[in-house]
C-alpha cells in the first residue's frame, strides 16, 4: 500500500504543476490580446515580452466654428440656390387656363397628378400647380370631388365656394340640457 500513496502523491504533484504552467499560458495568451500596460504583467513576464514602441496619434480634426455644443449646419444641396420665385398674377391666370382647358378636354374628373401630367409640370411646380387649382376652387370655376387622396377634380358651376373648411361635417347641435327651474320638483327629504 505505500506503493499506492506513493504514485497517488506524485500524480497530485504532477497535476499542481500541470496545472501551474497552465495557468501562466492562459494568462499570458490573455495578457496578449488586451495588451495591458507592462507594469501589470508579472515579473516573468514582462522580462519576455518584447519591447514595443508606441505609435503616434494622429492629429484630431479642428472643431468645427459656431456655437459649443451644437452640431454644424449641414450644407446646403448644389442646385437652385436662392428662394424660388414667385409667380406673377398673368403665370397664375395662364395657368389656371390651362387647368380649365385640361379639364374641359377630359371625359371624367381627374386626380391632381393627372392634371399635372396633362398640362405638362414637373414635381417642382406643384406648388404653384396647388396655388393656382386652389384659386379655381375658390373662385367655384373648378369643384373638387372627395376629400385628400381621393381627391377628382371637375369643371365647377362657377359659384363662388363657401368658406369654411373642405370635407367637414358641421357639428351637431349641443345636447339640451335641462335647468333647475324646469327640472320637476321632488319632494324634500326627511330630516331625521
Amino acid at each position: 500500500m505505500d506503493t499506492q500513496r506513493a504514485i497517488e502523491k506524485l500524480l497530485q504533484n504532477f497535476t499542481k504543476e500541470l496545472m501551474k504552467v497552465f495557468s501562466e499560458s492562459v494568462v499570458r495568451a490573455v495578457g496578449q490580446v488586451t495588451n495591458p500596460p507592462r507594469a501589470s504583467l508579472p515579473a516573468s513576464a514582462a522580462a519576455s515580452a518584447p519591447a514595443r514602441r508606441p505609435r503616434a496619434r494622429k492629429a484630431a480634426p479642428a472643431a468645427p466654428k459656431g456655437k459649443p455644443g451644437r452640431p454644424p449646419k449641414a450644407q446646403k444641396p448644389a442646385g437652385r440656390k436662392g428662394k424660388l420665385d414667385k409667380s406673377s398674377p398673368a403665370e397664375v391666370d395662364d395657368l389656371s387656363n390651362q387647368i380649365i382647358a385640361a379639364l374641359r378636354r377630359s371625359d371624367r374628373n381627374l386626380a391632381a397628378r393627372e392634371i399635372m401630367e396633362k398640362v405638362g409640370l414637373k414635381t417642382l411646380d406643384a406648388g404653384r400647380f396647388n396655388y393656382a387649382l386652389g384659386k379655381l376652387k375658390d373662385d367655384g370655376r373648378v369643384a373638387q370631388h372627395g376629400d385628400r387622396r381621393m381627391a377628382r377634380y371637375g369643371l365647377g358651376s362657377g359659384a363662388k365656394a363657401k368658406p369654411g373648411r373642405p370635407g367637414r361635417k358641421p357639428k351637431a347641435p349641443p345636447a339640451e340640457t335641462v335647468t333647475e327651474s324646469e327640472a320637476p320638483a321632488q319632494a324634500p327629504a326627511a330630516e331625521g
